[in-house]
């Protein structure tokens, strides 16, 4: 088996090391359906290939397939694809980009990458993979009082009014997300 082809020989990615990562003229065509019941549904019906993420820092990753192949989706597990969970996946039946944003990736976990496609076309015949650094920029709040506008959005939960007419808000203890 060729690397790439299932979780015993997977293509190898070490987070944060190797970011940004990206890999040109990639396929999955010769590499056979070994997952077929996983998360993709319908779209795990053709030849896959797999990565192994290894994770030694924590790392927010933003993953993205480009194809010019019908019918393809991308899946990320915490696990191999035929006994991990599958933590987000994404599908699509026109040509394109297929995107993961800001997934976060925890240290001393392994996670496993896979793309595949419908049973028509039988494989991605050509797709560009890149992960890249999407670590949030969080300002802290220097100046008090802080004031911000939420023109036409919906304020978060914590947010409860002060006073009746709703122009003044007070944050409720919550754990950071």
């Amino acid at each position: 088996r060729a690397v790439g082809d299932n979780c015993a020989t997977p293509i190898d990615i070490n987070i944060p090391s190797q970011l940004p990562y990206y890999e040109y003229g990639q396929t999955t065509c010769g590499r056979i359906n070994d997952y077929s019941t996983t998360c993709l549904g319908s779209y795990d019906g053709g030849e896959d290939i797999i990565y192994r993420l290894n994770v030694s820092t924590e790392k927010w990753v933003t993953i993205t397939m480009t194809t010019s192949v019908t019918w393809t989706g991308m899946a990320i597990f915490n696990g191999c694809p035929d006994v991990g969970t599958c933590l987000e996946y994404v599908t699509g039946s026109a040509a394109g980009t297929r995107v993961i944003a800001n997934r976060i990736l925890y240290p001393g976990n392994t996670y496993y990458l896979m793309m595949d496609t419908y049973p028509s076309p039988t494989c991605i015949s050509l797709f560009d993979l890149s992960i890249v650094d999407a670590t949030p920029v969080f300002t802290p709040i220097t100046t008090f009082p802080f004031i911000t506008g939420y023109e036409g959005g919906t304020l978060p939960a914590q947010f409860t009014p002060l006073i009746a007419s709703n122009c003044n808000y007070d944050i409720a203890g919550a754990a950071a997300a």
